[in-house]
């Protein structure tokens, strides 16, 4: 269950039976560094019930990307939207992985 603060998005009042952790892993804290991995696990009655894990393939050359045979961040996108497609709690998601 949830509520509506103004200007502050909902509030968790209880724990949903349904949810999923979500972790981002990034080059950097700035909004134009890269995502290079991805992984969430999908919870259901307090029970894992699914994850979902990939690496993402770098845009820049810190690493050679063309061999490192690491999915796109468009592939690993949509894939994920597709995972998370369920859940209406998704806001950040949406911001952070197209």
């Amino acid at each position: 269950m949830s509520t509506k603060r103004e200007h502050k998005g909902n509030s968790l009042i209880a724990f949903p039976d349904e949810f999923i952790v979500v972790d981002i892993e990034m080059t950097g804290l700035m909004s134009y560094d890269d995502i290079i991995e991805v992984a969430a696990v999908r919870y259901k009655d307090g029970a894992k019930v699914d994850q979902f894990q990939t690496l993402v393939k770098p845009y820049d050359d810190y690493v050679d990307s063309d061999e490192c045979g690491n999915p796109s961040k468009e592939y690993v996108g949509a894939h994920f939207q597709r995972y998370k497609s369920d859940y209406q709690n998704k806001t950040i998601l949406d911001k952070d992985i197209r």
